[in-house]
């Protein structure tokens, strides 16, 4: 199945490995050849230093973190800061990949189950050359892709259980952002309101919470479920409720929220008052007991997989969550703080917040 709707996407959270080639060495990885990589080497040599310094860091960092994400599968890249590279995706199930090319092209490969095959959903399509211009994006689902073109459009193919096949578009064609959780998208239209599809048990359905979904400022991704901030402060998940698809139990507390956080499974909420709030599953940072009396005057809040880590005023920072995810240490003292954060900057690994 196959569908193209015209929501013009903002900021968007990604499923899905991404990396990044320049397109010389992406050639020599796939030919193998002496040749391709003297292609590659020139290639290499005709970068802006600065510039090829600049891929270079990105390139290794991501490198660096990639074993390090495999459970959610979100890299950071700069596609659009780097001329003549592509970004590769692949769903969750890691069984098909589609390729974003400098030129807005998008090729595809893999299971054509799971979105390895596009030329499978729109062979037999007039709009064929049309659906593919000036891709500017491209999201994965654990079964499905969603590229976001120039002109405002989204279009999808794969697994329609993960989200291969949308709604029907109607509304407001206007901007609006785009979150993926395990097998579901969700798109933030114009006026506020929220449309989403895939899998139900992953946040495809918006029934039970579609009521409260009106005025929708930023929406946050677990797993299998989604979190929303309205214009007046108030914070709604859906989706699977033992992985943060489930608000109700702190219902109450969700006020004033200016910004979500999410793990795997769970989500925290940061209050304008500098209080957190956390639900969601309680071992990968959905509990925050512990630390309550720590949880004041925060500033900012990060995500890893399974933990959060928040940064007070007086420069402290507390950790919850998972200890394999970095939620084992729960304070670290202001002194050690200043030594080792000055100058630096703090990464929750497979997240990336838009």
């Amino acid at each position: 199945m196959y569908g193209i709707f015209p929501y013009k996407l903002g900021t968007s959270i990604t499923f899905g490995h991404k990396y990044m080639h320049y397109k010389g060495i992406w050639e020599a990885r796939l030919a193998g050849t002496a040749r391709a990589r003297r292609t590659a080497s020139k290639v290499m040599h005709r970068r802006n230093r600065a510039q090829a310094s600049e891929a270079n860091n990105q390139a290794r960092a991501e490198a660096e973190s990639r074993s390090f994400i495999q459970e959610l599968g979100r890299i950071f890249t700069a596609l659009k800061s780097i001329s003549e590279s592509c970004a590769l995706t692949t769903p969750f199930a890691g069984d098909a990949f589609a390729a974003l090319q400098a030129d807005g092209s998008v090729r595809t490969w893999g299971a054509p189950e799971l979105g390895g095959d596009a030329s499978r959903n729109f062979a037999l399509s007039p709009l064929l050359g049309l659906r593919w211009y000036e891709v500017q994006e491209v999201c994965a689902s654990s079964g499905a892709f969603a590229a976001l073109r120039a002109d405002g459009c989204v279009v999808c193919w794969g697994s329609p259980d993960s989200g291969g096949d949308p709604p029907e578009s109607g509304g407001d064609p206007a901007e609006a952002e785009l979150a993926v959780a395990g097998e579901a998208f969700a798109a933030v239209r114009h006026d506020g309101t929220v449309v989403a599809w895939g899998d139900a048990d992953s946040g495809g359905d918006t029934s039970k919470v579609k009521s409260q979904l009106f005025d929708i400022q930023e929406v946050a991704s677990a797993c299998d479920a989604f979190a929303a901030v309205r214009a007046d402060g108030r914070a709604v998940s859906w989706g699977d409720a033992c992985r943060g698809g489930d608000h109700s139990p702190v219902d109450g507390q969700l006020l004033d929220v200016k910004a979500l956080r999410a793990s795997a499974t769970a989500f925290a909420a940061l209050r304008l008052d500098g209080h957190v709030v956390c639900w969601g599953e309680a071992a990968r940072g959905g509990d925050s007991s512990k630390v309550h009396e720590q949880l004041h005057e925060i500033q900012d809040l990060y995500a890893s997989a399974g933990a959060f880590v928040a940064i007070r005023e007086d420069g402290t920072l507390v950790t919850w969550g998972s200890p394999a995810c970095g939620g084992a240490l729960v304070t670290i003292p202001r002194k050690t703080t200043e030594q080792c954060l000055r100058g630096s900057w703090i990464y929750g690994i497979g997240y990336e917040e838009g």
